[in-house]
């Protein structure tokens, strides 16, 4: 099982916003379980959004609202992956407002 992670952190504001490329590690369409963990500030809790397509434009999934608060480790559920290139779309906000704090999310696959 392979797990690759990336991290977006907040602007003056609270909001994020990234797009993620990866590349699947199979040779087919696949599967993967995504998380999200938010480390720090304590009292802070992130309002958001994901999405997963394929690169080239295939609507794979259908875009989830997620909540998480700190030190949690939220479980974003599974998702579908093109067996080329992907990209990860997650966007969202702090509440209350917070700077520069930094929102983590793993795609296991297998």
């Amino acid at each position: 099982m392979a797990t690759m992670s990336f991290s977006v952190e907040t602007d003056a504001n609270g909001f994020f916003q990234k797009t993620h490329t990866f590349d699947s590690p199979a040779f087919w369409d696949m599967t993967v379980d995504l998380r999200a963990k938010l480390a720090a500030p304590a009292d802070t809790c992130i309002i958001g959004t994901v999405d997963i397509d394929a690169a080239d434009g295939t609507v794979l999934n259908q875009e989830k609202n997620f909540r998480v608060c700190h030190g949690e480790k939220f479980k974003l559920g599974q998702w579908r992956i093109d067996k080329r290139e992907n990209v990860v779309v997650v966007r969202g906000k702090t509440v209350p407002k917070r700077a520069k704090t930094t929102v983590t999310v793993e795609i296991k696959t297998g």
